[in-house]
């Protein structure tokens, strides 16, 4: 509270004193003064309208007491006729809050299991950008939406230092990553980490996948953004991680080394004494690559 007479209201507190000035103040006639007083308020879900009125009083020479009741805005008597107790509207106080969340999402490793499967690790960074608080923060990931052009895949795991997990969470029936009881501060962030065990077969790749972060304001807005491809949401850093080039799928593309070798040697040779012989071969072949080989085949000319 602040007053251009003085420190008139030091023990005001707005709530057991009310009293803003110390009354010991006279106003000569045509005269003002200007109190100003700034509140801290967390509106939480309810943003507004807060309507607030004072009273002011003073006492005559004759002792007359008089009041008014505050008009919004900085007329006492917005309507000029002398009387400003005709003029008695409250002063209404709206709030607003702007919740953003953002989500992004990176391949960390890639593992070739030498077997035809391989060990795909994501890491995922949810991130509050807004400037309230948010709850029931969740992220869904449908990984067999992801790899549905794979001959198979299964979860391997999913942890996270951050959040509350979803015991249940299976990347196909269960798309929801987290329990969903979570609360990310302003400005405040968390990671999660999918390991995925991946067959592609024929299909090398790309095979894109995108998450999606929900969160929910104090005042009921829930909010939400698709995952970009790699660990910043905000590549920009305008603060809205939502807008066009920042929700980019992320891609893995898996490599095979197929590798085949034969060897051929002579097992026996028998000479019939009549100019012909009989030969023996034994051929062995063997698989040197990454992955299982269909089809195969043997070429062996024996006019050469």
């Amino acid at each position: 509270v602040s007053c251009a007479e003085g420190d008139k209201g030091h023990v005001y507190d707005g709530i057991g004193d009310i009293n803003l000035l110390d009354g010991s103040d006279s106003l000569p006639v045509g005269g003002s003064g200007a109190i100003q007083v700034v509140v801290t308020v967390t509106p939480g879900a309810k943003l507004g309208t807060y309507l607030n009125t004072a009273v002011a009083t003073g006492v005559s020479p004759a002792g007359n007491t008089v009041r008014d009741e505050p008009q919004d805005g900085i007329s006492p008597d917005p309507d000029g006729d002398g009387d400003p107790t005709n003029n008695n509207d409250p002063t209404p106080v709206d709030f607003e809050e702007n919740p953003v969340i953002g989500i992004a999402k990176a391949v960390s490793s890639v593992t070739n299991n030498g077997d035809g499967t391989h060990t795909v690790s994501y890491l995922l960074l949810v991130r509050n950008y807004g400037d309230v608080d948010l709850s029931q923060v969740q992220v869904i990931d449908d990984l067999s939406l992801t790899f549905a052009g794979a001959v198979s895949w299964g979860l391997v795991s999913v942890s996270s230092p951050d959040f509350g997990l979803n015991p249940g969470y299976d990347g196909d029936a269960d798309v929801n990553l987290l329990d969903g009881t979570d609360v990310l501060t302003v400005g405040g962030d968390g990671t999660i980490q999918i390991v995925v065990l991946v067959e592609p077969g024929a299909n090398l790749g790309p095979y894109n996948n995108q998450a999606t972060a929900t969160g929910v304001s104090p005042a009921g807005r829930q909010v939400n953004d698709r995952s970009h491809v790699g660990l910043d949401p905000d590549p920009n850093g305008n603060g809205d991680p939502t807008e066009p080039g920042e929700n980019d799928p992320t891609p893995v593309v898996f490599e095979e080394s197929p590798a085949i070798g034969v060897a051929k040697t002579v097992f026996s040779l028998t000479n019939h004494g009549d100019g012909t012989y009989t030969v023996e071969y034994d051929i062995l072949v063997q698989n040197y690559g990454d992955v299982p080989l269909n089809n195969v085949q043997l070429i062996d000319n024996l006019n050469l």
